[in-house]
């Protein structure tokens, strides 16, 4: 198809979707992010159920992997780090939908940056527009809230060369496995336009959320060198805030 070419050589976003039998979400978000493809740009669909072949089939250029075994939502999620070919890669919860404009905007900038989040008006304190280093941003903060809001994944794109993939297998229980593995993220720009809907009203739901975002901020602040806060600062955190209005 014209101007489809999406596995050609470079290729700069691997578009990653892990998903579990949920195709009325999964049709609304490729509705969604298929009209948006460039060259570039990959798109592949990992399924850890078996349901998901007939629906992307219907998508042409769309690569189709089907999991043999259930490897989990993190172990699914985490897997997009070695999925397709692109310099990024945006990991897509199904239940999430990209907005109009999204891929367009990525594309444009996040040349020369490790981490693109692609934040919203009402997730905690959301300064939009910054571009510099993690520190600058954990410092610019009055509200902490938003470093915990920004570990879902499908608020992410990633700079592939620098994430660790030791850190997110040590973490796969944790629901937020790309934000360990992107520890090492040093530049980080903020959109300026909110680009993602979350498509449930997530609360905390998994055992033990505390104490894994007391980890992971913990091991963040050590890692661009700024000091340690108390969980108790992130309470306004959950997945509804992270959602565009």
């Amino acid at each position: 198809m014209a101007g489809r070419d999406w596995y050609g050589d470079p290729v700069k976003l691997t578009i990653y979707i892990p998903t579990y039998d949920r195709p009325a979400d999964l049709k609304r978000l490729l509705d969604a992010v298929y009209p948006q493809l460039v060259d570039g740009v990959e798109l592949i669909v990992s399924d850890n159920h078996g349901s998901a072949r007939d629906l992307v089939a219907q998508y042409d250029g769309v690569r189709y992997v089907k999991r043999w075994t259930d490897i989990g939502c993190d172990g699914n999620c985490l897997s997009g780090v070695f999925a397709g070919t692109g310099e990024y890669v945006w990991v897509i919860g199904d239940d999430d939908k990209p907005m109009a404009g999204a891929v367009d905007y990525i594309l444009r900038h996040v040349d020369g940056i490790d981490r693109l989040i692609l934040t919203s008006s009402v997730a905690g304190e959301t300064p939009v527009g910054f571009f510099g280093t993690m520190r600058d941003l954990w410092n610019l903060l009055s509200d902490k809230s938003f470093i915990v809001a920004s570990t879902l994944c499908s608020m992410n794109v990633w700079r592939r060369s620098v994430m660790n993939v030791g850190e997110g297998v040590k973490h796969l229980d944790s629901r937020n496995v790309l934000a360990w593995t992107g520890l090492g993220c040093w530049s980080v720009r903020v959109a300026s336009v909110p680009l993602m809907s979350v498509g449930r009203e997530h609360q905390v739901t998994f055992a033990g959320f505390g104490e894994t975002m007391a980890a992971y901020t913990d091991e963040l602040a050590d890692a661009i060198g700024v000091g340690r806060l108390p969980f108790q600062n992130f309470g306004r955190w959950n997945y509804t805030n992270a959602k565009a209005r």
